[in-house]
């Protein structure tokens, strides 16, 4: 491995195309939706405290439906790839459903329509959030098992 490369080209490189990709796509949608939703907290339609608790159960959301793609080391490639299992169908499923009932289940209890909105979209940042998060955290350590962080390598050759 050249010792020369940065850590971050270096990982990136050891990412299967669709890794990568869906990386990038969570990322942005959780900015897009972060910025509306500090965008409607500023404008009123919610308090701060609304917007936190929607991030952070969202992050719960996020932390399950990762659940659906398995990370893994492919040695004839040399990259992190994923991979989807049976659990992680069935949890992809409930999570699709999820979304077309959310605005429903959520209001019958909340019948106010802009705040609702930025419910929404808290729960969708917050999942997104934790999705990038635990998928960050996933690709180190499947590159660590692989023995493909020059970090950790160092580390355990002393």
């Amino acid at each position: 491995m050249d010792e020369n490369v940065t850590g971050s080209t270096q990982r990136s490189s050891l990412l299967d195309r669709k890794v990568r990709l869906n990386l990038r796509l969570f990322f942005l949608i959780a900015v897009i939706m972060l910025g509306l939703l500090i965008y409607h907290v500023a404008r009123g339609d919610g308090s701060l405290g609304w917007a936190l608790l929607s991030l952070a159960l969202g992050g719960v959301v996020g932390w399950i439906v990762n659940r659906v793609n398995v990370l893994d080391w492919d040695d004839a490639r040399h990259v992190v790839v994923s991979r989807m299992d049976a659990l992680g169908v069935v949890v992809l499923v409930l999570y699709v459903f999820f979304l077309f009932i959310r605005d429903r289940l959520l209001g019958r209890w909340i019948d106010d329509a802009p705040l609702l909105s930025m419910i929404g979209l808290g729960l969708t940042a917050g999942t997104m959030i934790g999705r990038v998060f635990l998928t960050r955290h996933g690709i180190r350590q499947v590159l660590a098992d692989a023995g493909m962080l020059p970090e950790v390598a160092r580390d355990q050759r002393r």
